[in-house]
């Protein structure tokens, strides 16, 4: 049986149990492997405790048995997090269009009350992450945004939503709202003039249908500087 004297102990002992690699940690947390590899090794003693709460998060144990042996081992995160699960194509491939994804990988622990707060529910909850195109000024490259998939109906007000261009099965970000019986979209992909004007889509909502689908909307981002 594995020794519990140490934070190497304890993280490499959590992150075996529940069956993913140093890499997969390393992506969750936001490290890289060598750093998740040089903590399991003892080689770095005393890592950044920023780091530790991360990876307490992502293993679901608590940061008092991480960092100090003491307390009980699985937290079940207190009910505090939860994974939420970035959204796929409708046929669950991976997304190939602005928005780069991998499909069926959970990487990402948001605060439940955030999610429930913002969502309609966890369970529609969905991430987003923009890994191929900048959407400046709205979000930067490598912002991950927090998706409602119960929240499919625009309105009058313009709002941030995801939605599927059918015929590339990829996924696109616009601002969405409706003028009478038409659909209005500033496509965010194409960039803005110097004026920091977007292309704007206006049609009927028939034909936007033939076009687009709604994935849901953006309730949240967190962005990169």
């Amino acid at each position: 049986m594995t020794d519990m004297n140490s934070i190497a102990d304890r993280v490499r002992h959590a992150r075996e149990s529940i069956g993913i690699t140093q890499g997969k940690l390393a992506k969750g947390v936001g490290v890289s492997r060598a750093a998740i590899s040089q903590i399991e090794n003892g080689m770095t003693k005393y890592p950044r405790p920023e780091t530790l709460v991360r990876i307490a998060r992502y293993l679901g144990t608590s940061i008092e048995w991480l960092v100090l042996g003491e307390s009980e081992k699985s937290s079940e995160n207190n009910g505090l997090y939860i994974n939420v699960p970035l959204l796929v194509t409708p046929d669950g491939n991976p997304v190939q269009a602005y928005v780069d994804q991998v499909a069926n990988q959970p990487d990402v622990m948001l605060h439940t009350s955030l999610v429930s707060r913002l969502c309609t529910s966890v369970d529609s909850a969905r991430l987003v992450v923009a890994s191929k195109s900048s959407f400046r000024p709205v979000f930067n490259q490598g912002a991950t945004l927090l998706i409602d998939t119960d929240q499919r109906e625009p309105d009058a007000t313009m709002r941030l939503f995801a939605m599927w261009r059918k015929e590339s099965a990829g996924i696109e970000i616009g601002i969405v709202g409706t003028d009478g019986d038409h659909i209005r979209i500033l496509e965010l992909h194409a960039g803005y003039d110097a004026k920091g004007k977007y292309p704007e889509y206006n049609d009927s909502r028939e034909n936007f249908e033939r076009v687009f689908a709604l994935a849901g909307r953006v309730v949240w981002i967190c962005t990169t500087v």
